[in-house]
């Protein structure tokens, strides 16, 4: 059956055409079927558009004060430039910033949009403490907040900003707090997240934040694309009043035209929006168009393909491949072929499969116990690793059927030590079910969070990472247009040969992605342990495991 959530279409949003403080009357949006590109527009976006309203409050940043705008310049000068036809202010200090004396982010509910020009290129990175040495906030762009003191966000009720660790990435926040309270229910602040959105440099892209208090709805688009939601397992996650002005401001963010709406926008209206703000800098169009194709392809899950790849079946096995592990995961012998880390009774075998049920966000708050060492001590969530290592190209297969919405499962690959050794042999055996033993410590690793539906992901729909550890590289992300069922089996497929990875659900390819072992971020991963893990307030059943292996060498 279907989840009970609310129901939502991947829309688009997005545009604001380039005018001062002056309040324009509403633009009617054409009622299109078909995107610009020529792609069928979800059904929520076929609809009959209404005229778009007029915005409450406009900004022009390269105007100044003549814009509507307050200007701080910081220890350095700020500047207006012009690329491709449009314009906008950025800062040479990280002190500098502007003020915005009106806005609607303390109204019910409403939409900002604005025009921004990243002078350097937006993506997850890797952080070392050196980083924040003379500036502790690096890692921080703020497109909008409420606080003067721009990059700190904990203290903001509403920010909207790009943070480049390795997730959540960009997020507004709707409440005092950290980013992370936006991760657990008993914390839980109103946000809506987009993980490891790709933003170019010198590319104009306008994004844009809508909210309704009343419904518990908060949205992120890009180009007029959605890309972010909030969590769609909490209902009406506290919210703050925000200070009466907002400001904006860093050395790396040109900013353009900004609009404030007391209503949510529809994703039609604020695509239409994107797509008249265009005309008026039709030079850019170009590169914001290219760059929202790409934004439809993984954040609307456009044109995704086959895999058409795969071992034995009614073809002839492919030369030099062997079928390694065959697991039905009926029975409990079949247990003997793992180590089992983490939460002792979550898992069971029956005639159905390998049934692994974990506690709920409840029981990981109360417990908080630690190991001898002193780190986490977690039994809500679990590994299965299997006993053999695994060398070459690998394929593998296993089918899962979800039981009840909320949790998070993952698929791990060439789990090594961190010169190829069996860990698992050389090191000591591990307990706790913690995440850093999939991020933050000494085994490498591929994971794919293939199963995503905890509160700090987009849960709204299908969503798929892909990891490289301990580098924290992001090495694929992916939306489908649908939503997990439960009491239905799926297929989920990896294979890997050489350095190319591709995952794939019922035979739709959701990654298709070539690691390297030249960009800081250690060597293609070729060998290692497999396993399967469950993060807490999950459960779900697996069956028949299937993995093929290729050697690297002759025999």
């Amino acid at each position: 059956m279907k989840r009970s959530f609310r129901r939502l279409r991947l829309p688009a949003l997005l545009a604001i055409p380039a005018f001062g403080m002056c309040t324009l009357p509403g633009m009617a949006a054409p009622a299109l079927s078909t995107t610009p590109e020529g792609h069928p527009l979800p059904p929520a976006m076929t609809a009959t558009q209404s005229a778009t309203p007029a915005p409450a409050f406009t900004y022009d940043p390269a105007a100044r004060e003549a814009g509507g705008v307050m200007v701080f310049d910081g220890a350095a000068p700020s500047r207006v430039v012009t690329r491709e036809g449009r314009s906008g202010l950025t800062f040479r200090s990280i002190r500098g910033r502007a003020m915005l004396p009106r806005h609607t982010a303390d109204k019910p509910r409403g939409t900002a949009t604005l025009w921004v020009l990243p002078l350097q290129e937006l993506f997850p990175a890797t952080q070392l403490p050196a980083h924040s040495r003379s500036n502790p906030f690096f890692n921080r762009f703020v497109f909008l907040s409420d606080r003067e003191a721009v990059q700190e966000v904990e203290a903001a009720n509403f920010t909207l900003l790009y943070e480049t660790r390795w997730y959540p990435a960009f997020l507004a926040k709707f409440g005092q707090g950290t980013i992370n309270q936006s991760k657990f229910p008993a914390d839980h602040t109103a946000s809506a997240l987009a993980g490891f959105l790709a933003m170019p440099a010198l590319v104009w892209q306008q994004l844009a934040v809508t909210w309704d208090h009343e419904a518990g709805v908060y949205q992120l688009f890009s180009d007029g694309v959605m890309i972010g939601h909030s969590d769609v397992t909490v209902s009406h996650p506290p919210h703050d009043a925000p200070a009466p002005a907002l400001y904006f401001g860093s050395p790396a963010i040109v900013t353009g035209e900004i609009a404030f709406y007391d209503q949510v926008l529809s994703p039609a209206q604020l695509r239409a929006l994107f797509d008249s703000g265009l005309k008026q800098a039709p030079a850019s169009a170009p590169a914001s168009l290219a760059t929202r194709t790409e934004m439809e392809k993984i954040y609307e899950g456009r044109d995704l393909p086959r895999l058409d790849w795969r071992p034995g079946g009614e073809n002839a096995t492919p030369v030099g491949w062997a079928r390694q592990l065959a697991l039905p995961l009926r029975d409990y012998a079949d247990y003997a072929h793992f180590f089992h880390q983490g939460g002792g009774p979550t898992v069971r075998f029956g005639p159905d499969g390998l049934r692994v049920t974990t506690p709920g966000l409840d029981e990981f708050v109360r417990r908080e116990a630690k190991t001898a060492t002193g780190d986490v001590l977690d039994m809500t969530r679990m590994y299965l690793w299997t006993r053999r290592v695994f060398e070459g190209d690998l394929y593998l297969s296993v089918h899962f059927q979800i039981h009840s919405h909320g949790g998070l499962a993952l698929l791990m690959t060439q789990a090594s030590g961190m010169q190829g050794e069996d860990f698992l042999a050389d090191y000591p055996l591990r307990s706790t079910g913690s995440m850093s033993v999939v991020h933050m410590e000494d085994v490498r690793n591929y994971h794919w969070e293939f199963y995503r539906e905890m509160t700090d992901t987009r849960n709204d729909l299908v969503s798929h990472a892909v990891i490289k550890n301990p580098w924290l590289r992001p090495v694929a992300f992916q939306i489908e247009n649908r939503q997990w069922e439960t009491g239905r089996w799926y297929r989920l497929e990896y294979l890997q040969q050489g350095a190319r990875l591709r995952g794939a659900i019922d035979g739709v390819t959701v990654f298709d992605a070539t690691d390297t072992g030249f960009d800081n971020n250690g060597p293609v991963l070729r060998h290692g342990h497999v396993a399967l893990r469950a993060m807490m307030r999950t459960d779900m059943t697996f069956r028949d495991l299937e993995i093929w292996t290729k050697s690297d060498f002759e025999k």
